[in-house]
Formats: C-alpha cells, sequence, structure tokens
C-alpha cells in the first residue's frame, strides 16, 4: 500500500472513531465496570488500529469489526487481570435482581450477573446490541457471522436471562 492510501486510510478510520467513540465506550463500560476503564481501553484499541493501518496488516480489512472484535477480547483480558474485581457469587444473583439498582455500578452488577449465565456468544450479541447501540446487520458485521445467527444467539440470550429473572 502506498504511503498515501495509508494516510487516507487513517483519516477514515479517524472518522470512523469519532462517530463510534460513544458507543465503543458504552460496551466497553459495560464489559469492565466503569468509565475510566472503559476509557483506557477505547483508547488503547484505538490506537492499535492505527498501528496496524501503518504497517499495512492484512487482517484489518473491516476497521470498525476490529475496533469492536479488538474492545471485546480487550475488555474480556483486563476483567480477568483485575485483581479488585470480584463478581457476586451466582447464589446473590436472585438477591441482587430483586433490589433496586441505585446507581451505575450497581446495575452494572446486576446485568453482569445476568450476562455472566448465558453462553459469551449471547452474551456479546446483547452488549453489541444494548450498549453498543448496534443493528443487527452491523453485530452480524463486526462478529462475521450469518445475520439469521445473530438473531438467534439474542433472541436465546434474552429468553435465558427472562428464565432467570423470572419473566414470562
Amino acid at each position: 500500500m502506498k504511503r498515501a492510501d495509508t494516510a487516507g486510510k487513517c483519516v477514515e478510520v479517524d472518522r470512523l472513531i469519532k462517530a463510534e467513540r460513544m458507543d465503543l465506550l458504552g460496551y466497553a463500560c459495560y464489559r469492565l465496570g466503569n468509565m475510566e476503564d472503559a476509557e483506557d481501553a477505547v483508547q488503547d484499541v484505538c490506537f492499535r488500529l492505527h498501528l496496524r493501518l501503518k504497517e499495512n496488516d492484512p487482517e484489518v480489512i473491516n476497521p470498525k469489526a476490529y475496533l469492536y472484535r479488538s474492545l471485546a477480547n480487550l475488555c474480556i483480558r483486563r476483567k480477568q487481570e483485575k485483581t479488585n474485581f470480584v463478581p457476586y457469587p451466582p447464589d446473590k444473583l436472585p438477591e441482587l435482581i430483586e433490589t433496586e439498582a441505585e446507581d451505575f455500578e450497581h446495575e452494572y452488577q446486576r446485568i453482569d450477573l445476568l450476562l455472566a449465565e448465558i453462553p459469551e456468544e449471547q452474551a456479546d450479541v446483547i452488549r453489541l446490541r444494548f450498549y453498543g447501540n448496534k443493528s443487527f446487520k452491523e453485530i452480524a458485521d463486526i462478529l462475521g457471522l450469518p445475520l439469521t445467527t445473530v438473531k438467534s444467539r439474542f433472541l436465546y440470550g434474552l429468553e435465558k436471562m427472562k428464565r432467570k429473572l423470572h419473566i414470562s
């Protein structure tokens, strides 16, 4: 790729990042539990994307999909590494669900517990839909999956969450 092509791609990616920033932050915030960690994660992923573009990395075919996939992977790693993160045990789930969410952290913990009870591929589709504000088509593009698979994962995930909440 020529230098001018790389510069053009960087400008396009800058526009994409600006357009997606709030959705990326919302998605990361619900993956990590707070805005400060979310901002760090989004910044890291955006920086890595720019580096890969400058290196002409052939894996970056769809920058938007790269951003969300990389962000999801980074959030998983950071959450696992976080030493002070102690998730509530599953037996606390009914108690948390029945109480009112008083703040973001409490709400996050309640939702995180529910999402932890379903398969990760279903939880990720739900996160992208609600916290990333993505359409099913966009999620399919991001995850590299057929649209019907994305819709099925979303529906099955919600059904499992409803059963945990005892909602019919």
